[in-house]
């Protein structure tokens, strides 16, 4: 599929899987799957950079628990190439009081400011 996807998608997407049950776990198999279909653009003499990389973004991650937590996954994933995040809305996974809150604030303020901050990057 990651050949398929190389070869003709204009966007790529990872998730975790069923055995993954760490941030850790999710962190490793995504920078793996990303590396992996990276190498399948290229071994097809196409840039990677010119297919967006998503992840869907589901526990473990926990996005909502803080601002910080947010921009850190962010960061965190966007190192390995991940261009996008398909994020569930608060308390979808779990009732966590102040999910909502925070995604409040991730919407209102560090969402405008990652989009300048990167305005002009991607495909």
């Amino acid at each position: 599929m990651m050949r398929i996807a190389a070869e003709f998608a204009n966007g790529w997407s990872s998730w975790g899987g069923a055995h993954i049950e760490t941030e850790q776990q999710m962190f490793e198999a995504t920078r793996d799957r990303s590396a992996r279909f990276d190498d399948a653009c290229s071994s097809i003499g196409r840039d990677p950079k010119t297919v967006w990389h998503s992840l869907v973004v589901y526990p473990p991650l926990q996005p909502w628990d803080s601002v910080e937590s947010f921009i850190d996954m962010v960061g965190r994933y966007g190192e390995i190439g991940i261009d996008e995040f398909v994020l569930y809305f608060p308390q979808n996974w779990r009732e966590a009081p102040g999910e909502e809150e925070v995604f409040e604030q991730v919407a209102h303020e560090v969402m405008p400011r990652l989009r300048e901050e990167s305005s002009g990057a991607g495909p």
